[in-house]
């Protein structure tokens, strides 16, 4: 029970942006269940580390979470969790220029969320996926995983996750040259891009106003 207490308690400081309070939270909870024979558990508690970690740009470290947590969701044979970890992992070869690897990751973690319904997998992915095609400079195939992982992230009601799908959207119409659209885009929701526990969002919508931003936006795998 105290596990289960902290680690719930770590999420949602992650949610509401307090970083150092999740880690603390978290790992206090890992330690825990490094105990016990609950692999569920540890996979959710590894996934959410991995995110503090590789938020805070300590990319190994999350590697490593997310290599555990991707084992432990398997033993526990829960497919969300495993398309989540896959996802992670995708984004953290993204980040590295490992492409090759990045899309291995994606189109599993794709495949998995679908399969299950996994809507907020299936937001992430997408997402990333969506830098990984920007980055190849296929930018309709962009523009089509942006505006998938919209979707999927309005069907939750989740506003942050829309927001950062207009934007991404934006950035892949301007690499076309389609001006008016992506302005139209960062303009719409400009006003709304500020959630709790995402204080970046405005700042990423104004990024796309300025000239040369959308390969800086890639390399961070849009999150």
């Amino acid at each position: 029970m105290r596990a289960r207490l902290a680690g719930v308690a770590g999420v949602l400081a992650l949610v509401h942006g307090d970083r150092p309070e999740a880690w603390q939270l978290l790992n206090d909870a890992l330690a825990e269940w490094r105990q016990q024979d609950s692999p569920r558990d540890l996979a959710y508690v590894l996934l959410n580390l991995g995110f503090v970690a590789g938020d805070a740009g300590r990319l190994a470290e999350a590697q490593s979470y997310m290599e555990e947590g991707l084992v432990a969701s398997r033993a526990a044979v829960d497919q969300v969790l495993e398309a989540f970890c896959l996802e992670r992992l995708g984004q953290f070869a993204l980040q590295r220029g490992d492409t090759a690897t990045a899309a291995e990751y994606l189109d599993e973690s794709i495949r998995l969320a679908t399969e299950r319904g996994a809507l907020r997998v299936i937001g992430y992915a997408r997402h990333t996926h969506a830098w990984l095609c920007y980055g190849a400079h296929d930018y309709g195939a962009a523009r089509a995983e942006f505006d998938a992982s919209r979707a999927a992230f309005a069907a939750l009601d989740e506003r942050w996750g829309q927001t950062l799908g207009h934007a991404g959207y934006g950035h892949a119409a301007a690499a076309q040259g389609d001006v008016v659209v992506a302005r139209a885009r960062f303009l719409e929701i400009l006003g709304s891009a500020s959630e709790p526990g995402n204080p970046l969002i405005p700042c990423f919508v104004v990024e796309g106003f300025a000239p040369g931003t959308g390969r800086g936006a890639a390399r961070r795998g849009g999150w």
